[in-house]
């Protein structure tokens, strides 16, 4: 559903729901290996006697052209809810649900004539939820080693969910052949853990956190002439050490790139 204030505006509402029957998530080679180390598992949302799982999803934004339609700005609220999911060490002993919601803001496009800039930001939190009984019969039938000693994982946060995720990138025309730009990533910190498709449930801090990081890009073009052009890109220009990724009990991890500098050449025919 959308609605248009202002020729340059609008406001819009969307609804999704979608259903999951049981063994959707089997198509992982590590499904092979035997009892609770299988992935995503046999026991819970897999099990051929669980419920059908159920995702919703509910947006409401808006999008604004600004400066003479040159720039594109955007923002919404969202929530999306999972249900249904069965959960139990050695079978179904009850449903809980995964929900994400949050914020999203964007724009892209141009502030001046010589000045383009886009830029996102998305701030979520994430959120697991289940019965007392389903805490009872995982931490005593087998996953008491993946609560850590604690008895509830009701209302912790998914597994490599972060809380915030943002980028900018802005260029800028200082001469008619010359550009300068740059731009930074930023990744809030993460639980590892199995994925929301897992059967296993591991409790937030149990096996640590990825890290934050924030990471700069700096690039300079040159035209030359109308079919070439020269470009030189620094990527990670503070050679930030980062985690791209991560195994779910955190004992592997891959780092990001290191600083990288690149010259390539755009050539037209």
């Amino acid at each position: 559903m959308v609605f248009k204030p202002a020729s340059n505006g609008s406001i819009y509402a969307s609804f999704g729901q979608s259903a999951l029957p049981p063994g959707s998530f089997l198509a992982n080679s590590d499904i092979s290996r035997s009892n609770d180390q299988a992935f995503p598992g046999l026991t819970g949302q897999n099990n051929q006697g669980s419920k059908v799982q159920k995702a919703e999803n509910f947006e409401i934004g808006t999008k604004w052209n600004l400066f003479d339609n040159r720039l594109s700005t955007t923002a919404a609220v969202f929530r999306t809810e999972r249900s249904n999911i069965g959960m139990g060490t050695t079978s179904v002993v009850g449903y809980g649900k995964q929900i994400v919601e949050g914020i999203e803001l964007g724009a892209s496009g141009s502030i001046t004539r010589a000045w383009n800039i886009s830029a996102g930001l998305t701030l979520m939190d994430s959120k697991r939820k289940h019965s007392a009984a389903v805490d009872a019969a995982i931490a005593g039938g087998g996953g008491g080693a993946d609560y850590g000693g604690a008895t509830t994982t009701n209302g912790d946060e998914l597994a490599f969910t972060p809380k915030i995720a943002a980028n900018l990138w802005t260029t800028y025309r200082v001469l008619p052949d010359l550009t300068v730009g740059g731009g930074v990533q930023h990744l809030g910190t993460t639980y590892v853990g199995r994925p929301d498709t897992a059967d296993r449930v591991i409790k937030n801090g149990v096996y640590g956190k990825t890290p934050s990081y924030t990471v700069l890009n700096l690039m300079a073009a040159y035209q030359v002439s109308p079919k070439l052009t020269l470009r030189f890109n620094i990527d990670n220009a503070t050679d930030e050490e980062y985690v791209a990724g991560s195994s779910w009990n955190g004992q592997r991890v891959m780092l990001g790139a290191p600083r990288t500098f690149l010259v390539s050449a755009d050539m037209k025919f």
